[in-house]
């Protein structure tokens, strides 16, 4: 990686660092700082045009801006940044095709469901075609995943 990527990367996480300053290490989890971190080492990673990187700093930005911040002994907000936060994933999801670790587990799981309720309605057995119907959604999801983590796509 290039030295501009490292000192981009580092300036990142310690305006991240700036925000939650005494936070504690379970507040911080809140943050889901593995996804931030790897999103960002991912993006890095790959050739980017002048103008993607730009917007996808200021993406990042926007969302560092809604950490908030301690004061007084008081309960964090994460309402807004956990709002943020869903904004930013899709965002990375659709711009960088990046997915988090159970996205496609998630998604599949309840198209079986229904696939297999469907299928118990027909045979009028519906344990059957309920345990049919995820069992494709979860055999669906696992080669979904198993393709994008080939692919260096998904976000642990």
């Amino acid at each position: 990686m290039s030295e501009t990527t490292d000192r981009w990367k580092a300036e990142i996480q310690h305006k991240i660092n700036e925000r939650t300053v005494g936070w504690t290490d379970e507040e911080k989890a809140k943050l889901d700082p593995v996804y931030l971190k790897q999103v960002i080492d991912l993006v890095a990673s790959k050739e980017r045009t002048a103008a993607e990187m730009q917007e996808f700093n200021d993406k990042l930005d926007q969302l560092i801006t809604w950490i908030p911040i301690r004061s007084d002994d008081e309960q964090l907000a994460y309402g807004l940044y956990s709002k943020e936060l869903s904004e930013f994933k899709s965002f990375a999801g659709s711009k960088y095709q990046v997915v988090p670790k159970r996205h496609y587990e998630q998604l599949f799981l309840p198209i079986g469901i229904a696939l297999g309720v469907s299928f118990g309605l027909l045979f009028k057995n519906l344990a059957l075609g309920l345990s049919l119907g995820i069992a494709i959604g979860v055999a669906l999801g696992a080669r979904m995943k198993r393709k994008a983590k080939k692919q260096g796509r998904v976000i642990d």
